[in-house]
This record gives structure tokens, sequence and C-alpha cells, in this order.
């Protein structure tokens, strides 16, 4: 399969494949226009062409004209700062698509599609037509260190759309009624596969978040667009369940919402699924080096998954590397390492190999129970070592998210003469709440031993986040 076949064989429909705002496109006008688009990009002189368009129909256009154009994709976070675009560029030796309101930027070429008026489209041949080595090379988010560039091909990436389709029963003939709501940055490599991908290949209609998230604005799409299907990250979800349990006498077509790029405890989420009755709400896990979903939960286990990552897709082997302290976790704890033909071919430009025959050690710390479910226990990167003793930041932070008068909170080391490092927490306050440390280091001790009971509070207005909405750590 290839990445073009999502379109290639919806290339006839009338129907809506995509609405934005007042704006929409049909399956055939996609195709059509993307075709066209690409006769411009196989005349630039790089085989890498970056994206840099906010969520959009116009993104649709362009993602799939590099594919048809022979070239690579290199998808770049809009609210991504002229700095960071440029750093990306010069890395990828991309030219750019993006829009005439944007800065200047130092590339071999740049094409504005908003100035684009020539859509004559030209004849093509399917057998002719041949894939890039390499079809989309994602700037990973980071969030504990600079960016690194991830290699992605045809293979891997409808390999995981297949795999995808397959764990939650998904099919053209099943799904192609339904509609799914995007309020995630395209240029994730999350909503480029479980959302565009999938969704195409199976004849759905997305819809588009027209600007920031805005929960008002998500829930008038939800109504006027029959949306069945979104997904989100567990900050939004949160959110999300507590006003749509608000407004439960409204008619609401919403059947799932799939969620990850962050923990969530198991308290949580059973106060999500109770706001959210008749839905259904799937955890899932993945990376952007694995295509990127290595596991979820589906409607056969979702209720009684707790807060696992459910199972582990088809294609996928996994087994657990040894942790320097094993014995601060649970048995047969260890770092995820995962093998399959969505694993990527590699960073750009990596001086060491990054996958050693066929494995990808994530960074991750997980584990795998006795019914084959998947947990996530944290980055290996977000480790504390204070006293000698090793304590999981994510761990924490799950723990003082409980707390009634807290909104977010970041938990990190500090270094310290005596300990090594102690253990520190940005907090940010729920609107007209205020916070007593000893109580809220009382509350801390039900459910943390001492030595991972933050030594130092902040109080800050807000944390830190990517693109993707996951904390920044750096």
């Amino acid at each position: 399969m290839k990445i073009i076949d999502c379109l290639y064989e919806n290339r006839g429909l009338d129907k809506t494949a995509v609405r934005f705002g007042s704006d929409s496109i049909s399956y055939k006008e996609l195709w059509n226009k993307s075709l066209a688009y690409s006769e411009k990009i196989k005349r630039l002189n790089t085989q890498n062409v970056a994206i840099l368009l906010p969520n959009s129909i116009d993104y649709f256009i362009s993602y799939y004209s590099i594919l048809l154009g022979g070239k690579t994709v290199v998808p770049i976070g809009y609210y991504l700062g002229q700095n960071e675009v440029q750093e990306i560029l010069n890395e990828t030796g991309a030219c750019l698509i993006t829009t005439s309101d944007r800065d200047v930027y130092e590339c071999e070429d740049v094409l504005y599609i908003d100035k684009n008026d020539d859509w004559e489209v030209p004849d093509f041949d399917y057998d002719s037509y041949k894939t890039s080595e390499v079809a989309v090379v994602f700037p990973t988010s980071g969030t504990t260190s600079r960016s690194k560039y991830v290699q992605l091909s045809d293979l891997n990436l409808m390999q995981n759309v297949q795999d995808i389709m397959k764990i939650l029963s998904m099919s053209r003939e099943k799904n192609r009624n339904d509609n799914e709501l995007i309020v995630l940055p395209l240029t994730a490599s999350f909503c480029n596969t479980t959302q565009m991908l999938v969704c195409l290949y199976c004849s759905m209609t997305i819809t588009i978040l027209d600007g920031r998230i805005s929960l008002p604005k998500i829930f008038q799409l939800m109504k006027t667009n029959d949306i069945t299907y979104c997904e989100m990250t567990p900050t939004l979800l949160k959110i999300f369940a507590q006003h749509y349990n608000m407004l439960k006498d409204e008619k609401f077509e919403l059947k799932r919402i799939s969620c990850g790029g962050e923990t969530i405890s198991e308290d949580e989420l059973k106060i999500v699924q109770k706001q959210l009755t008749g839905v259904e709400v799937y955890l899932g896990y993945g990376l952007t080096e694995a295509g990127p979903v290595v596991a979820t939960q589906c409607s056969e286990d979702y209720l009684y998954a707790g807060n696992s990552v459910g199972k582990l897709l088809d294609s996928f082997e996994i087994r657990f590397g040894a942790l320097d302290n094993q014995d601060d976790y649970p048995d047969g704890a260890g770092e995820i390492e995962i093998k399959g033909p969505c694993i990527m071919k590699g960073y750009l430009n990596e001086e060491k190999p990054s996958v050693v025959e066929g494995w990808f050690a994530t960074g991750d710390i997980g584990y795998m129970d006795e019914n084959n479910y998947l947990y996530i226990i944290g980055r290996k990167k977000n480790i504390i070592i204070s006293g000698g003793r090793n304590i999981n930041a994510e761990e924490v932070e799950n723990v003082v998210r409980k707390y009634d008068a807290v909104e977010e909170c970041r938990v990190y080391g500090e270094k310290n003469s005596i300990y090594g490092e102690v253990v520190v927490i940005d907090v940010v306050k729920k609107k007209d709440c205020s916070i007593d440390n000893k109580e809220l280091i009382h509350f801390c001790k039900e459910y943390l031993a001492d030595y991972k009971i933050p030594q130092k509070f902040n109080y800050v207005d807000f944390i830190k986040k990517n693109s993707s909405g996951k904390i920044i750590r750096y």
C-alpha cells in the first residue's frame, strides 16, 4: 500500500473529504488539486519539501501534492518561532510551502499556496508512480532535548494504518458514514496517521477545528457535523468530559475518543468515563519513531483495561530492557524496546544507528501484565535520582494532579550537593483556588514514599507544552 492510495482509491467520490470553517472539498477535488499542484512540486530542486501551514484544507493539498510529486514531506508546526522554523529548514535542506503572510525564510525555494491559481489537472499513471525512499520526515517534539528528524516510509505509515484499522475494526464499508473531528495539529505524527490517513482511507469526512482550541467551538462542530470520532490529549479530555457531562441533554453522535500523549491516572479515567456516558474512551501509546501507534485499547476491552494503553498492534514485537535500579519498579518493568515494519528507517543525519537489528529503544519505562496489557510508567529521561533512589517525574505529577486545587504541574530534579538531586514541582492553581504546601504534602504522603515528595514548590501561571500537548522538559 502507498500513502497516495488513501486518496487514489476515493478519487471519483463527490462526497466531502474535508471541512474547514465555511469551506469544504470533496475527495474528487482534493485528488485533482493535489495532482495539479504536484506539477509545481516536481520542479523544485530539493527532495525534502516542508509544509508551514495551519490546520487547513491547503495542508491536505500540500501534503498529497508533495507525495504525488515524488518528494518527501517535512511537516513544521505552524506556531513555531522563526528561528525554530529556520533550524528545521537548515537541518533538512527543504524547500517550503507556506502562505504569503509568513516571514521570509532562507531556503532553496518557497511556494505560496495562497497565491496558486494554476489548477490544471495532468494525467496520472498509477503503475508508473514510484514512492520516494522516505515519505515523511517528522521533526520530533523535543520535550527533553532539541529535535531529531524521524524518517518514515510509505511502508512504515501504511502498515500502521492497517494495524490501527484491524484493532479498531474499521473499514471503508463500515466507516464511510462516520465523521472525524481534528482538534490537534496535523503536523503531529499521531494526527498524520490516526486521523488523516486512516480517515481518508475509510472514505470518512474530516472536520478541522478552525483556530485555536475552544470548547464552545468543539461542541458546536460536533453537533452541526454529526461528529462520531475524535482524538484528544488527556489534559483536553478531562476538561472536555466535564463540560460534555453538563450538556448531556443535548444530542451528540459522538461514539469514540482516542487518547494518548500523556499519562492519566486510573481515578481520573474513571471520572472521565462516568462523565462521557455512551462514549467509548480508548487509551493508547505510540511514538513518532513507530509510525506512531504501538498499542491501544479497543471496544472489546476499554471498560476493564484500566489505565493501561491496551494491547500491542499486530505487527509489533516488544521486550523490556534492564534498568539501573530495578528495585524501584514493578516486576518485569524495563525500558520498552519495539520491533516491526512500522519502525522508522532512522533519524536524518544520525551518527550512530538508532535502530539496531530492527529493535528501537523508546526511552519509555513500562511493563506488561499477565493479560498482555501494556502499562507506561514514564520516560527514562524523566528519572530524578535523589539519594541514590530513582523517582519518576510522571508518577509524582499524577498524584499531585489529583489534588482538587491543582490545574497542572511539572516535576523535575534540581541539583543538590547532598542528595545529588531533589524533587521540584511547578504548579498551576485552579482559578480562585489557594494551596497550602503542608496540606498538599500531607495529601502526597497518602500515595507516595517520603523520598518522592517534592521538596520545593513553585507556583506558575502556565506549564510550557509543545504543539502535541506534551510538557516540555528542557
